[in-house]
């Protein structure tokens, strides 16, 4: 199989109280930010594992195709911190462990 060379997300919509990718408080399912969501712990640890298989170890470009943040029902500081939640797990700062290339390509959405 060939290396994967790009990896496309769109409409991510992080920090809204009704996306499954941003972590959401126990009792009054508020947008709880400080920590990831379980399903998007699963689908970097997804991710990761078809990363890693590229014969040439190469990082793919990350493209972010779109309403990545959720401007128009959160806060932006909340969609900017559940972003960030998405970034620790997939771009830590060891090189090593990242599993995309330094440069993301951003394509701005509708909102």
């Amino acid at each position: 199989m060939p290396d994967i060379k790009y990896v496309c997300l769109s409409d991510m919509h992080f920090g809204a109280d009704n996306s499954v990718l941003t972590n959401l408080g126990k009792g009054d399912r508020r947008v709880d930010p400080s920590a990831p969501s379980s399903t998007l712990i699963e689908l970097v640890a997804c991710l990761r594992e078809l990363v890693k298989h590229n014969e040439q170890g190469a990082q793919p470009t990350l493209v972010l195709n779109g309403d990545i943040f959720e401007f128009a029902l959160s806060t932006d500081n909340l969609a900017a911190m559940a972003f960030q939640r998405f970034l620790e797990l997939a771009m830590p700062e060891s090189p090593e462990n990242r599993i995309f290339a330094k440069e993301i390509i951003y394509i701005p959405g509708n909102h």
